[in-house]
Protein backbone atom coordinates (compact mmCIF):
# COMPACT_ATOMS: atom_id res chain seq x y z
CA UNK A 1 0.00 0.00 0.00
CA UNK A 2 1.51 3.36 -1.02
CA UNK A 3 1.66 6.44 1.21
CA UNK A 4 -1.45 8.07 -0.30
CA UNK A 5 -3.51 4.94 0.36
CA UNK A 6 -2.30 4.80 3.96
CA UNK A 7 -3.38 8.40 4.50
CA UNK A 8 -6.64 7.69 2.72
CA UNK A 9 -7.40 4.71 4.97
CA UNK A 10 -6.35 6.22 8.29
CA UNK A 11 -8.15 9.52 7.83
CA UNK A 12 -11.21 7.96 6.14
CA UNK A 13 -10.85 10.67 3.50
CA UNK A 14 -12.47 9.58 0.24
CA UNK A 15 -10.60 11.94 -2.02
CA UNK A 16 -7.35 13.91 -1.64
CA UNK A 17 -6.45 16.09 -4.58
CA UNK A 18 -3.84 18.75 -5.15
CA UNK A 19 -4.84 22.13 -6.59
CA UNK A 20 -3.51 23.64 -9.80
CA UNK A 21 -4.40 25.92 -12.68
CA UNK A 22 -7.72 25.63 -14.47
CA UNK A 23 -7.76 24.51 -18.10
CA UNK A 24 -10.86 24.68 -20.30
CA UNK A 25 -9.83 21.66 -22.39
CA UNK A 26 -7.74 19.32 -20.29
CA UNK A 27 -8.37 17.65 -16.95
CA UNK A 28 -4.72 17.14 -16.08
CA UNK A 29 -4.03 20.30 -14.02
CA UNK A 30 -7.26 21.23 -12.31
CA UNK A 31 -7.77 21.58 -8.56
CA UNK A 32 -11.08 20.19 -7.31
CA UNK A 33 -13.73 21.96 -5.25
CA UNK A 34 -15.22 19.89 -2.47
CA UNK A 35 -18.95 20.16 -1.89
CA UNK A 36 -19.76 20.68 -5.57
CA UNK A 37 -21.86 17.83 -6.97
CA UNK A 38 -21.99 16.60 -10.55
CA UNK A 39 -25.35 15.72 -12.07
CA UNK A 40 -24.88 13.08 -14.77
CA UNK A 41 -27.17 11.11 -17.06
CA UNK A 42 -25.79 7.94 -18.63
CA UNK A 43 -27.81 6.87 -21.68
CA UNK A 44 -27.77 3.14 -22.39
CA UNK A 45 -28.53 3.79 -26.05
CA UNK A 46 -30.15 1.06 -28.14
CA UNK A 47 -29.52 1.29 -31.89
CA UNK A 48 -31.69 -0.02 -34.70
CA UNK A 49 -32.04 0.72 -38.40
CA UNK A 50 -35.02 3.03 -37.82
CA UNK A 51 -32.79 5.69 -36.23
CA UNK A 52 -30.50 5.87 -39.27
CA UNK A 53 -33.11 6.11 -42.04
CA UNK A 54 -32.60 9.86 -42.13
CA UNK A 55 -30.88 12.67 -40.28
CA UNK A 56 -34.31 13.74 -39.05
CA UNK A 57 -35.01 10.30 -37.53
CA UNK A 58 -31.69 10.24 -35.70
CA UNK A 59 -32.08 13.85 -34.61
CA UNK A 60 -35.60 13.24 -33.31
CA UNK A 61 -34.36 10.31 -31.23
CA UNK A 62 -31.49 12.26 -29.64
CA UNK A 63 -33.67 15.34 -29.14
CA UNK A 64 -36.25 13.25 -27.31
CA UNK A 65 -33.71 11.70 -24.94
CA UNK A 66 -31.83 14.91 -24.16
CA UNK A 67 -34.97 17.04 -23.89
CA UNK A 68 -36.60 14.64 -21.43
CA UNK A 69 -33.47 14.39 -19.27
CA UNK A 70 -33.07 18.15 -19.11
CA UNK A 71 -36.73 18.63 -18.24
CA UNK A 72 -36.76 16.01 -15.48
CA UNK A 73 -33.22 16.00 -14.08
CA UNK A 74 -31.26 19.00 -15.47
CA UNK A 75 -27.87 17.18 -15.60
CA UNK A 76 -24.48 18.83 -16.09
CA UNK A 77 -23.39 16.03 -18.42
CA UNK A 78 -25.21 13.55 -20.66
CA UNK A 79 -23.23 10.49 -21.78
CA UNK A 80 -23.88 8.44 -24.91
CA UNK A 81 -21.93 5.18 -25.43
CA UNK A 82 -19.33 4.10 -27.96
CA UNK A 83 -20.54 3.85 -31.60
CA UNK A 84 -23.64 6.01 -31.02
CA UNK A 85 -22.67 8.32 -33.89
CA UNK A 86 -20.78 5.83 -36.09
CA UNK A 87 -23.77 4.76 -38.16
CA UNK A 88 -24.71 8.29 -39.19
CA UNK A 89 -22.26 7.50 -42.01
CA UNK A 90 -24.81 5.07 -43.46
CA UNK A 91 -27.65 7.58 -43.75
CA UNK A 92 -26.77 8.79 -47.29
CA UNK A 93 -26.85 5.17 -48.50
CA UNK A 94 -29.86 3.90 -46.61
CA UNK A 95 -32.00 3.27 -49.70
CA UNK A 96 -29.35 1.02 -51.23
CA UNK A 97 -28.89 -0.85 -47.94
CA UNK A 98 -32.55 -1.72 -47.33
CA UNK A 99 -32.09 -5.19 -48.82
CA UNK A 100 -28.89 -6.02 -46.92
CA UNK A 101 -29.13 -8.98 -44.54
CA UNK A 102 -25.74 -8.43 -42.88
CA UNK A 103 -22.90 -5.94 -42.88
CA UNK A 104 -21.01 -7.96 -45.52
CA UNK A 105 -23.98 -7.70 -47.89
CA UNK A 106 -24.25 -4.00 -47.13
CA UNK A 107 -20.63 -3.39 -48.05
CA UNK A 108 -20.90 -5.40 -51.28
CA UNK A 109 -23.92 -3.33 -52.30
CA UNK A 110 -22.02 -0.10 -51.70
CA UNK A 111 -18.99 -1.32 -53.63
CA UNK A 112 -21.17 -1.95 -56.69
CA UNK A 113 -22.94 1.40 -56.47
CA UNK A 114 -19.94 3.57 -55.58
CA UNK A 115 -16.64 2.79 -57.37
CA UNK A 116 -14.65 4.98 -54.97
CA UNK A 117 -15.63 2.73 -52.04
CA UNK A 118 -13.32 -0.28 -52.25
CA UNK A 119 -12.95 -1.03 -48.54
CA UNK A 120 -14.99 -0.45 -45.38
CA UNK A 121 -12.39 2.12 -44.40
CA UNK A 122 -13.02 4.02 -47.66
CA UNK A 123 -16.68 4.38 -46.72
CA UNK A 124 -15.99 5.88 -43.31
CA UNK A 125 -13.17 8.10 -44.59
CA UNK A 126 -15.54 9.41 -47.25
CA UNK A 127 -18.27 10.21 -44.74
CA UNK A 128 -16.19 11.38 -41.76
CA UNK A 129 -16.66 15.13 -42.26
CA UNK A 130 -20.35 14.64 -43.02
CA UNK A 131 -20.84 12.67 -39.79
CA UNK A 132 -19.13 15.30 -37.65
CA UNK A 133 -21.23 18.04 -39.25
CA UNK A 134 -24.39 16.12 -38.33
CA UNK A 135 -23.10 15.47 -34.80
CA UNK A 136 -22.43 19.16 -34.28
CA UNK A 137 -25.84 20.11 -35.67
CA UNK A 138 -27.54 17.72 -33.22
CA UNK A 139 -25.41 17.29 -30.11
CA UNK A 140 -23.74 20.70 -30.34
CA UNK A 141 -27.05 22.48 -30.82
CA UNK A 142 -28.57 20.64 -27.85
CA UNK A 143 -25.55 21.50 -25.72
CA UNK A 144 -26.07 25.19 -26.48
CA UNK A 145 -29.86 25.03 -26.13
CA UNK A 146 -29.77 23.44 -22.68
CA UNK A 147 -26.35 24.70 -21.54
CA UNK A 148 -25.17 21.12 -20.93
CA UNK A 149 -22.14 19.01 -21.78
CA UNK A 150 -22.87 16.05 -24.06
CA UNK A 151 -20.49 13.16 -24.67
CA UNK A 152 -21.78 12.15 -28.11
CA UNK A 153 -20.43 8.60 -28.13
CA UNK A 154 -17.90 7.88 -30.87
CA UNK A 155 -17.66 8.09 -34.64
CA UNK A 156 -15.01 7.02 -37.15
CA UNK A 157 -12.98 10.17 -37.74
CA UNK A 158 -10.45 10.82 -40.48
CA UNK A 159 -7.08 12.29 -39.60
CA UNK A 160 -6.67 16.03 -40.04
CA UNK A 161 -3.48 15.18 -41.94
CA UNK A 162 -3.37 13.54 -45.36
CA UNK A 163 -2.13 10.19 -44.01
CA UNK A 164 -5.41 8.33 -44.70
CA UNK A 165 -5.83 7.29 -41.06
CA UNK A 166 -9.19 6.63 -39.42
CA UNK A 167 -9.86 6.72 -35.67
CA UNK A 168 -12.59 5.64 -33.29
CA UNK A 169 -13.11 9.09 -31.77
CA UNK A 170 -15.22 10.27 -28.84
CA UNK A 171 -16.39 13.88 -28.84
CA UNK A 172 -17.67 16.12 -26.05
CA UNK A 173 -19.77 19.15 -26.95
CA UNK A 174 -20.06 21.99 -24.46
CA UNK A 175 -22.68 24.52 -23.34
CA UNK A 176 -21.72 26.88 -26.18
CA UNK A 177 -22.37 24.21 -28.79
CA UNK A 178 -18.76 23.67 -29.81
CA UNK A 179 -16.48 20.67 -29.42
CA UNK A 180 -14.60 21.02 -26.12
CA UNK A 181 -12.76 17.69 -26.12
CA UNK A 182 -12.08 14.67 -28.27
CA UNK A 183 -10.21 11.44 -27.65
CA UNK A 184 -9.22 8.60 -29.96
CA UNK A 185 -9.44 4.97 -28.88
CA UNK A 186 -5.96 3.60 -28.23
CA UNK A 187 -6.34 -0.18 -27.89
CA UNK A 188 -8.41 -1.47 -30.79
CA UNK A 189 -10.36 -4.70 -31.25
CA UNK A 190 -9.52 -7.05 -34.13
CA UNK A 191 -12.79 -6.02 -35.80
CA UNK A 192 -11.77 -2.37 -35.66
CA UNK A 193 -8.24 -3.03 -36.91
CA UNK A 194 -8.79 -5.60 -39.62
CA UNK A 195 -12.39 -5.10 -40.79
CA UNK A 196 -12.84 -1.34 -40.38
CA UNK A 197 -9.17 -0.39 -40.81
CA UNK A 198 -8.86 1.92 -37.80
CA UNK A 199 -5.60 3.28 -36.45
CA UNK A 200 -4.86 3.58 -32.71
CA UNK A 201 -4.89 6.91 -30.95
CA UNK A 202 -2.09 8.21 -28.73
CA UNK A 203 -2.24 7.55 -25.01
CA UNK A 204 -0.40 10.78 -24.18
CA UNK A 205 -3.17 12.87 -25.75
CA UNK A 206 -5.92 11.43 -23.54
CA UNK A 207 -6.13 14.07 -20.81
CA UNK A 208 -9.85 14.07 -20.08
CA UNK A 209 -12.00 17.17 -19.66
CA UNK A 210 -13.44 19.45 -16.99
CA UNK A 211 -16.93 20.18 -15.74
CA UNK A 212 -17.51 22.37 -12.66
CA UNK A 213 -13.80 22.03 -11.79
CA UNK A 214 -14.06 18.24 -11.71
CA UNK A 215 -11.51 16.20 -13.63
CA UNK A 216 -13.23 13.66 -15.83
CA UNK A 217 -11.29 10.77 -17.32
CA UNK A 218 -12.51 8.89 -20.37
CA UNK A 219 -11.62 5.49 -21.78
CA UNK A 220 -13.25 3.75 -24.72
CA UNK A 221 -14.29 0.13 -24.20
CA UNK A 222 -11.22 -2.07 -24.72
CA UNK A 223 -8.95 0.75 -23.54
CA UNK A 224 -10.30 0.31 -20.04
CA UNK A 225 -8.84 -3.19 -19.71
CA UNK A 226 -5.31 -1.79 -19.93
CA UNK A 227 -3.57 -1.10 -16.63
CA UNK A 228 -1.53 1.76 -18.13
CA UNK A 229 -4.46 4.15 -17.61
CA UNK A 230 -4.32 3.83 -13.81
CA UNK A 231 -1.27 6.04 -13.43
CA UNK A 232 -2.54 8.54 -15.97
CA UNK A 233 -5.95 9.00 -14.33
CA UNK A 234 -4.95 8.38 -10.71
CA UNK A 235 -6.14 11.72 -9.31
CA UNK A 236 -9.24 12.37 -11.40
CA UNK A 237 -12.74 12.81 -9.95
CA UNK A 238 -14.78 10.67 -12.34
CA UNK A 239 -13.81 7.94 -14.80
CA UNK A 240 -16.19 7.20 -17.68
CA UNK A 241 -15.96 4.01 -19.74
CA UNK A 242 -18.11 4.08 -22.90
CA UNK A 243 -18.69 0.64 -24.37
CA UNK A 244 -20.04 -1.19 -27.43
CA UNK A 245 -19.76 -4.83 -26.41
CA UNK A 246 -20.42 -6.84 -29.56
CA UNK A 247 -20.94 -10.21 -27.90
CA UNK A 248 -23.65 -11.80 -25.77
CA UNK A 249 -23.68 -10.44 -22.23
CA UNK A 250 -23.36 -13.82 -20.50
CA UNK A 251 -21.63 -14.81 -17.27
CA UNK A 252 -18.25 -14.71 -18.99
CA UNK A 253 -18.84 -11.17 -20.18
CA UNK A 254 -20.05 -10.11 -16.74
CA UNK A 255 -16.73 -11.27 -15.29
CA UNK A 256 -14.93 -9.50 -18.11
CA UNK A 257 -16.67 -6.22 -17.27
CA UNK A 258 -15.35 -6.51 -13.70
CA UNK A 259 -11.81 -6.51 -15.10
CA UNK A 260 -12.49 -3.26 -16.94
CA UNK A 261 -13.46 -0.10 -15.02
CA UNK A 262 -13.84 -1.75 -11.57
CA UNK A 263 -10.41 -3.31 -12.02
CA UNK A 264 -8.90 0.07 -12.85
CA UNK A 265 -10.32 2.60 -10.39
CA UNK A 266 -9.78 0.45 -7.29
CA UNK A 267 -6.06 1.14 -7.83
CA UNK A 268 -6.56 4.91 -8.03
CA UNK A 269 -8.05 7.79 -6.06
CA UNK A 270 -10.91 8.22 -8.56
CA UNK A 271 -14.08 8.42 -6.51
CA UNK A 272 -16.68 7.42 -9.11
CA UNK A 273 -16.78 5.30 -12.24
CA UNK A 274 -19.50 5.14 -14.88
CA UNK A 275 -19.79 2.36 -17.46
CA UNK A 276 -22.17 3.30 -20.28
CA UNK A 277 -23.11 0.63 -22.83
CA UNK A 278 -24.52 0.51 -26.34
CA UNK A 279 -27.28 -2.03 -26.98
CA UNK A 280 -29.39 -2.99 -29.98
CA UNK A 281 -28.90 -4.46 -33.42
CA UNK A 282 -27.96 -3.27 -36.91
CA UNK A 283 -27.77 -5.73 -39.80
CA UNK A 284 -26.26 -8.85 -38.21
CA UNK A 285 -24.29 -6.86 -35.63
CA UNK A 286 -25.58 -6.57 -32.08
CA UNK A 287 -24.43 -5.12 -28.77
CA UNK A 288 -25.24 -5.95 -25.15
CA UNK A 289 -23.97 -4.75 -21.78
CA UNK A 290 -24.91 -3.56 -18.34
CA UNK A 291 -24.37 0.12 -17.53
CA UNK A 292 -23.47 1.09 -13.97
CA UNK A 293 -22.22 3.65 -11.48
CA UNK A 294 -19.62 2.45 -9.00
CA UNK A 295 -17.99 4.19 -6.06
CA UNK A 296 -14.41 3.76 -4.95
CA UNK A 297 -14.32 3.49 -1.15
CA UNK A 298 -10.55 3.46 -0.91
CA UNK A 299 -9.92 -0.28 -0.63
CA UNK A 300 -13.20 -1.60 -2.01
CA UNK A 301 -15.90 -0.77 -4.53
CA UNK A 302 -19.65 -0.49 -4.22
CA UNK A 303 -22.29 -0.47 -6.96
CA UNK A 304 -24.52 2.58 -6.51
CA UNK A 305 -26.73 2.00 -9.51
CA UNK A 306 -26.94 -0.26 -12.55
CA UNK A 307 -29.20 -0.62 -15.57
CA UNK A 308 -32.26 -2.83 -15.26
CA UNK A 309 -31.33 -4.79 -18.36
CA UNK A 310 -28.42 -5.44 -20.70
CA UNK A 311 -30.08 -5.43 -24.13
CA UNK A 312 -32.55 -2.55 -24.04
CA UNK A 313 -32.53 1.24 -23.77
CA UNK A 314 -32.73 3.23 -20.57
CA UNK A 315 -31.28 6.26 -18.87
CA UNK A 316 -29.63 6.46 -15.46
CA UNK A 317 -29.56 9.78 -13.65
CA UNK A 318 -26.78 10.05 -11.10
CA UNK A 319 -25.77 12.67 -8.53
CA UNK A 320 -22.07 12.42 -7.74
CA UNK A 321 -21.35 13.95 -4.35
CA UNK A 322 -17.90 15.38 -3.59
Amino acid sequence: MNFRRIILFLSITLFILTTGSISAQSGSTLGTDSGVNLRVTAVQFSVNDNFYKSVEDFSDKINSIVGEEMRVHDPDLIIFPEYTSVFIALIPFIQELNSAKNYTDAFEILKKEYPDIKTVKDLFLKESDYVFTIMKSIFGRLGAKYHVYILAGTYFASSINTDNKLYNRSVVFGPKGSEVYYQNKVFLTDFEKYIIGLSPGELKKADGFLIKKKRIALSICRDTYEKVWEGKFKKYDLWIDIKANGTAYNEQQKMSFLRALPGRIVNTNVKYGITDCLTGKLFDLYWEGESSLIKNNGRSLSVIKKSKGYNDEETMFLILKY
